[in-house]
């Protein structure tokens, strides 16, 4: 395993495991209290109960062997591939045939956006067409610095299989 790759994520679950502190405190901290005479005590569960919860995210991420370190622990992804006629419309069918839970769908000419029902977050798909590339993209509407136990990356894997 190359080094930099290993470091990079790593990097990622130390800064998801920031970002997930003030849940894990919050959590503690309605559970049991502040207790002042351990200060230590709430902020050490903190980060322990934010760990907890990257890390069960980092285990969902790493069941895609081709994953890249950018797509790593985030809820927004990207993809092109290259634009025809045929890649365009098959992307349409698979769309419009909502293969996925959708609660808003609007299409104009080289545009598709979609937004996607999920359990507790929605996500957004847009497609466009970009010179001679179509963009895939999606990302969690709201709270999209949490990692989201790969259901975008999944989704839009899914969408490239598909197309292939």
């Amino acid at each position: 395993m190359d080094i930099s790759l290993m470091h990079s994520k790593i990097g990622k679950f130390l800064v998801k495991t920031i970002y997930m502190f003030p849940v894990g405190y919050l959590a503690w901290i309605i559970t049991n209290g502040s207790h002042f005479e351990h200060p230590y005590i709430p902020f050490v569960a903190g980060i322990g109960i934010a760990s907890l919860i990257v890390c069960r995210h980092v285990f969902d991420y790493e069941t895609f062997d081709d994953i890249k370190t950018e797509d790593f622990l985030e809820s927004k992804h990207s993809f092109n591939i290259d634009y025809s006629e045929k890649n365009w419309n098959q992307i349409r069918e698979v769309l419009e045939s909502q293969f996925i839970q959708v609660v808003n769908f609007k299409e104009s000419d080289g545009f598709i956006f979609m937004q996607i029902d999920k359990r507790f977050f929605n996500s957004i798909l847009i497609v466009e067409k970009i010179d001679h590339k179509i963009n895939l993209r999606i990302k969690r509407k709201n709270f999209n610095f949490f990692p989201d136990n790969a259901d975008n990356y999944r989704t839009i894997k899914t969408l490239m299989k598909i197309i292939k």
